[in-house]
């Protein structure tokens, strides 16, 4: 009736295990850096749900960050799942938000103040207006990849105001171009969810699952006011391409600037990084073309050069800015 505690463990930002690990054992799989998981066997579940995802990788700052994409995924379906189901659930809390020391472990912001991806994603996945998607694969066979059985939309409202929207479920491939599409008006009261909305079998069973998405967008009054993405198979069978992501840069304050991007192609999660300290308005972001997502980044200190000063990391992506 009311979950929790639940959750899945995470690294911290590579800054953070700077800070307790020696330079020469800066390495995926060093001690000095598993000896910082707490939970039995942790470190070997980590490494499978990474593996299971993403496979794997020998690089530090790639496996911390595919660890933190791991864990708000992880976190994101099940709370997707108890909202889809409110009739009979009625609450969730994910262990944890912070920590009290350095340390891989379930936390959203790490024990210097950091936000992992959880964070970010915590506000989409808890927000008042939510499409969640309810997906159910079939057993595992040997040499054969997973086989979806079933997926469902539900639509939920949590606010104390009646929603009448438009839903709209649009198959893309990678380059954004549409290959079907299914709308579905909403009508939902206060604090309650739509009934499961029935897609057609082209969109559940695409011919292509390595090379499309399934994008929903909630429209009210020409307002997008809830999006989600759903993949057909982990991201290390999916034929992502090579992303070519535009950026603009407009200055607001001394301090803060707004950061615009847009993809020729669909670019999951990409973490924006700074090599000063800086805070975002949102992060791992989903760039789905043609549209454009608008960033407002805050700086500490006044930033001139902003360009050389940021990163963009995705799972087949990193660059800086300036290149």
């Amino acid at each position: 009736r009311f979950v929790t505690e639940f959750g899945l463990q995470s690294l911290p930002p590579v800054e953070t295990v700077k800070n307790f690990c020696p330079p020469e054992r800066l390495h995926v799989g060093s001690f000095a850096v598993e000896k910082h998981n707490y939970q039995l066997d942790g470190n070997g579940r980590l490494y499978r749900y990474v593996g299971d995802l993403f496979g794997g990788t020998g690089v530090l700052e790639q496996f911390v960050y595919l660890s933190q994409v791991t864990q708000a995924r992880a976190v994101k379906a099940y709370v997707e799942h108890l909202r889809a189901h409110n009739f009979r659930n009625s609450g969730a809390l994910f262990w944890q938000f912070n920590d009290c020391c350095p340390a891989i472990s379930w936390s959203a912001v790490d024990y210097t103040k950091e936000p992992k991806a959880l964070y970010y994603y915590a506000k989409r996945f808890f927000s008042k207006r939510l499409i969640a998607v309810v997906s159910e694969f079939n057993k595992v066979k040997a040499n054969s990849l997973p086989q979806l059985q079933s997926v469902s939309v539900v639509t939920v409202n949590d606010s104390n105001q009646p929603l009448t929207a438009t839903l709209n479920c649009r198959l893309i491939d990678l380059s954004g171009n549409l290959l079907d599409k299914v709308t579905f008006p909403i009508a939902i009261g206060p604090f309650s969810t739509s009934a499961s909305l029935k897609l057609p079998k082209a969109i559940v069973f695409p011919a292509h699952t390595d090379k499309s998405i399934l994008h929903l967008v909630m429209d009210k009054d020409g307002k997008r006011i809830a999006e989600n993405m759903f993949l057909y198979l982990p991201d290390k069978y999916i034929d992502w391409p090579q992303a070519e992501i535009t950026k603009q840069f407009s200055q607001t304050a001394d301090r803060q600037w707004k950061l615009k991007l847009k993809s020729n192609a669909v670019a999951k999660d990409v973490q924006i990084s700074a090599v000063v300290p800086a805070q975002f308005s949102d992060n791992f972001i989903d760039l789905v073309p043609p549209d454009e997502v608008v960033i407002t980044i805050d700086f500490d200190q006044p930033a001139s050069s902003i360009e050389s000063l940021l990163q963009l990391r995705s799972f087949k992506l990193t660059k800086r800015l300036s290149e």
